[in-house]
C-alpha cells in the first residue's frame, strides 16, 4: 500500500506531494492539472521509466517539468516502511532506482509488484493468443479476456466472482462463455438475455468495466489499483455498484486510486462513504494549476460534493472547491 508519492519536477508538477494517503484516493481536477501525472509517478516502481504505447511516460526528456533540468519522484509503502526513489534530467537518463528503509530484497521484489495499472483507453482484444497466465490485465486491459479464460479452464473460484460482479452491473452479461476457436487460440463471448453476443458490439461499459474487475479480483492484500476515469460509458446506477467493488477491495485490504472529471462518480462516491460502503477515510485531492504553470493538491472530504449544484457552479466559474 502506497502511503505518500513526492514530485520534484516530474511533469506538471515542480514540487508536489501527497502525504497519508488512505484505502481510496480520489484525484479531481481540470485536464492539464497533474492528475495522471500522479498515477504514473506512483507506477514508476512497478513499469520503470518507459511503460510503452499504452501509458504515457514517455522519454525522461520529456518528464522533466517546463525550464529545470532535473527531476525526482519518490513512493513511499507502508509495509514495510520501504521508499522507491528515482531522479531524471534534461539529458535523457535516470540516476538509478533507490530503494530505503526496512525490509529485505524479496520485500522489495514485492512491493515492486504491487501497484496494477490501468489506463483510460481500456480495448481488451476479443480474439486472443494464449500466454502464460499472470495476475495482471496490462494497461489497456489487454490480457483480460486471456485470465478469464484461463481461470475457467483452471476451475479457479475467481472466474465465478467476476462473473456474479458483471451480472450485478446489470450490462447484460448472464454467462461468460469461452470457447476455442482454433489451437492456440481463445474468445471470450458474452451471453446476453440468453444470446451470444457480439462482444465488439455489447456496449463500451462491458469494455471499460471487465479489465477492473478482473485486476481488482486478481488483486491481493496491501497491493494498489491505479485508474484512469474508472467510471467510462457507465451509467450512474453502474457508477453506485463499482464503488461497492472498490469498497470490497478495501476490505481486502486493496487500495485503490484514481483519476476522474466524473461529478456523477463523486456524488457517489460521498453517498457511499456515509453508507458505510467504502471507508471513512477516503479523500479527494483536488488539483489545480495556475495561470503561471504551477501545480497544487488540496486535500478534501467527499462530503465537499454533497451539495453537487454549488460545487458544478464553482467549478465551472473557476472557483475551486
Amino acid at each position: 500500500m502506497i502511503i505518500r508519492i513526492s514530485m520534484k519536477n516530474f511533469k506538471a508538477h515542480s514540487n508536489i506531494e501527497l502525504n497519508e494517503l488512505p484505502m481510496i484516493v480520489v484525484l479531481v481536477g481540470r485536464n492539464n492539472s497533474g492528475k495522471s501525472s500522479i498515477l504514473h509517478a506512483a507506477a514508476l516502481p512497478r513499469y520503470g521509466p518507459t511503460f510503452g504505447a499504452a501509458v504515457p511516460i514517455g522519454d525522461p526528456r520529456q518528464l522533466v517539468h517546463h525550464g529545470m533540468r532535473n527531476g525526482s519522484v519518490e513512493v513511499a509503502f507502508k509495509t514495510p516502511p520501504i521508499t522507491w526513489s528515482a531522479d531524471f534530467n534534461i539529458e535523457g537518463s535516470w540516476s538509478g532506482h533507490r530503494w530505503q528503509g526496512k525490509g529485505t530484497g524479496a520485500d522489495q521484489e514485492r512491493l515492486r509488484l504491487s501497484m496494477f495499472y490501468l489506463s483510460a483507453i481500456r480495448q481488451p482484444l476479443p480474439v486472443f493468443s494464449y500466454q502464460q497466465f499472470v495476475r495482471e490485465v496490462g494497461p489497456q486491459g489487454e490480457q483480460t479476456w486471456n485470465i478469464i479464460h484461463q481461470l475457467k479452464a483452471m476451475d479457479d473460484p475467481r472466474f465465478s466472482v467476476i462473473l456474479d460482479w458483471a451480472k450485478r452491473f446489470g450490462m447484460g452479461i448472464s454467462a461468460l462463455g469461452t470457447p476455442t476457436v482454433s489451437p492456440g487460440q481463445g474468445e471470450i463471448a458474452p451471453e446476453s438475455y440468453g444470446h451470444r453476443a457480439n462482444l465488439v458490439l455489447h456496449g463500451s461499459g462491458t469494455w471499460s468495466l471487465l479489465p477492473i474487475l478482473t485486476q481488482g479480483v486478481l488483486c491481493e492484500n496491501d497491493e494498489t489499483l491505479l485508474i484512469e476515469e474508472p467510471e467510462i460509458h457507465l451509467h450512474r446506477e453502474s457508477i453506485d455498484i463499482l464503488w461497492e467493488f472498490l469498497g470490497e477491495c478495501a476490505k481486502r485490504g486493496i487500495q485503490t486510486m484514481c483519476a476522474t472529471h466524473s461529478i456523477d462518480l463523486h456524488a457517489s462516491m460521498n453517498e457511499r462513504v456515509e453508507e458505510r460502503v467504502i471507508p471513512k477515510d477516503s479523500v479527494m485531492y483536488l488539483l489545480s494549476r495556475s495561470k503561471d504553470g504551477k501545480t497544487a493538491a488540496e486535500r478534501k472530504e467527499p462530503s465537499v460534493f454533497r451539495n453537487i449544484r454549488s460545487v458544478v457552479k464553482k467549478e465551472l466559474a473557476g472557483e475551486g472547491l
